[in-house]
């Protein structure tokens, strides 16, 4: 059977893993057709080595951002930054976990849904055409110079 999340998003696959989340590619149940495509991003940190779990502190300053930064993605609206839909969490009960935050025998997971843009990653984009030019990357480092210039007028 698979997860639902908020009664809504179905994950299909694991996208990429980071030091503090997982990113889901998932269907929107809500959609037409249930075939709309989203992202979810899960707030998952992990342990650095050589430590046993994280700390209160630090997983309340990790939520923090996380957070934070699904408040600052939605304020912004521009066509090479994808949409915030919905952010939400999911509260069970509590097992050993160390990416979930435990309070009064309850373990929260955080999640965040976006916008599915479909292409080609950099990764991708060099593995099918090799190297890039000095040209392409003039022109690439300028497109992000103006989303970074956007984002900067917007969260000041």
């Amino acid at each position: 059977m698979p997860l639902i999340l908020e009664e809504r998003f179905i994950p299909i696959n694991l996208i990429g893993q980071g030091g503090f989340g997982r990113t889901f590619l998932a269907r929107d149940l809500r959609s037409p057709n249930q075939l709309q495509q989203v992202v979810i991003k899960q707030l998952c940190p992990q342990i650095p080595s050589g430590q046993s779990h994280l700390t209160p502190l630090v997983l309340e300053r990790i939520r923090n951002l996380f957070h934070q930064e699904g408040m600052v993605l939605r304020a912004l609206h521009h066509s090479q930054i994808p949409q915030v839909y919905t952010s939400f969490v999911v509260e069970t009960l509590a097992s050993p976990n160390p990416s979930s935050t435990i309070s009064n025998g309850q373990q929260q997971f955080y999640y965040l849904v976006q916008e599915y843009i479909e292409g080609r990653n950099l990764l991708q984009e060099l593995q099918q055409n090799g190297k890039f030019s000095g040209r392409e990357i003039v022109e690439f480092l300028q497109q992000m110079l103006s989303v970074i210039g956007y984002i900067h007028i917007q969260v000041k």
